[in-house]
């Protein structure tokens, strides 16, 4: 079980691992997922694959035991904290292991940080949010938070299981979340009296700070989004 497959980057693989992933003719995240899932099952790898739409909540009713579920960097686009603890707890009894690949909230490398400072920053502003976002990144945990959630329902970390490795630079996701950090009004979308003079002091530094990462490194990929 695949849960938050989103337009299915990762779900031809697990599903069909000797098949390529089909080409999908999108530009990022402008593809509605029924579109994008639509043109994976009449592709080769579609046949395995069954896409069901339905919250965490709705798991429990679902009697049917899994041999894995996998969260590939879908934790962050959850609206909070609880929606995963949720999933954790749901899991127990219907699965012998959950893995789980998502952004590490640190970088080794230079052109990372940019995305690191704009998770916290994105971290912060849902934090004073009615949970109506539609962000991209609403719930930018770290590796450290989402093992502490997951023990919390009951599961242990595998000894050895966890790794860190250099995100491939076709991964545009880092670059995308950057850019509507740094190019879209997030900020302003609260009315006057919603955030203290000290908050947006903390909010638009972290983005000045995202801002200024980009500029030294020369503007990342930022003329691909046409600006």
């Amino acid at each position: 079980l695949e849960i938050g497959c989103g337009q299915g980057d990762f779900t031809v693989p697990l599903a069909h691992p000797d098949t390529s992933s089909p080409s999908i003719p999108r530009d990022y995240g402008t593809s509605p997922l029924g579109d994008a899932q639509d043109h994976i099952k009449v592709s080769p790898a579609g046949p395995p694959s069954t896409f069901t739409r339905i919250g965490p909540s709705n798991t429990p009713r679902m009697p049917i035991h899994f041999d894995h579920i996998i969260l590939t960097q879908s934790v962050w686009y959850l609206l909070d904290p609880t929606a995963l603890s949720d999933i954790f707890q749901a899991a127990v009894g219907r699965t012998r292991s959950i893995l789980i690949a998502e952004f590490a909230m640190s970088t080794s490398r230079p052109e990372g940080m940019p995305h690191v400072l704009t998770a916290l920053a994105i971290n912060a502003l849902e934090s004073f949010g009615d949970h109506s976002s539609c962000r991209n990144l609403r719930c930018g945990l770290t590796p450290k938070q989402i093992v502490q959630s997951a023990e919390k329902a009951g599961w242990t970390l595998r000894a050895g299981t966890e790794t860190k490795m250099t995100t491939p630079g076709e991964n545009r996701d880092r670059w995308c979340e950057t850019y509507m950090l740094l190019k879209r009004p997030q900020f302003e979308e609260y009315g006057e009296g919603v955030l203290t003079e000290k908050t947006k002091c903390v909010l638009f530094g972290m983005r000045d700070a995202a801002q200024a990462c980009v500029d030294r490194l020369g503007g990342g990929r930022d003329s691909e989004f046409g600006s």
